[in-house]
């Protein structure tokens, strides 16, 4: 069964990345980077989950987020379908992070790579880092 899961790229005010260190006692990939998301609950929107999971994770209500891939992930024998949203934050002061991560940084784009970023799959990271270069996400 595959689990139905959201991410979002969080972008501030420098259309730099929010990232945040999964926790060492994470059960799923300790240790390592993601962007905030997580399981989509029974009766919720991908929408409501990717909305719900960065309240929760980062402290943050975000209404403006755009949808601009779908696909599939594998790690540590799970598989998940992944919704992947964009949003724009322009104050970024009220970011407090739970218990799920250790810390969070803001990274440029091109150097999201070195991240190894959880469930990511090159591919979908370079199409998006292209996205990115030729239209610079502007409708946000």
């Amino acid at each position: 069964m595959k689990i139905q899961g959201t991410m979002t790229i969080i972008l501030n005010d420098k259309n730099e990345v929010l990232i945040a260190k999964r926790h060492k006692k994470k059960k799923i990939a300790p240790n390592r980077w993601n962007f905030i998301g997580g399981h989509v609950e029974e009766n919720e929107s991908i929408e409501e989950s990717a909305a719900r999971e960065i309240l929760e994770e980062v402290n943050l209500n975000v209404s403006n987020l755009i949808k601009i891939d779908e696909f599939h992930a594998n790690w540590d024998n799970y598989k998940f379908n992944c919704h992947l949203f964009i949003t724009k934050i322009i104050d970024n002061s009220k970011i407090k992070i739970n218990r799920e991560h250790s810390e969070f940084i803001y990274v440029d784009f091109k150097d999201l790579w070195k991240y190894n970023i959880v469930g990511f799959p090159t591919s979908t990271l370079n199409k998006i880092l292209l996205e990115f270069f030729l239209n610079e996400y502007k409708f946000i």
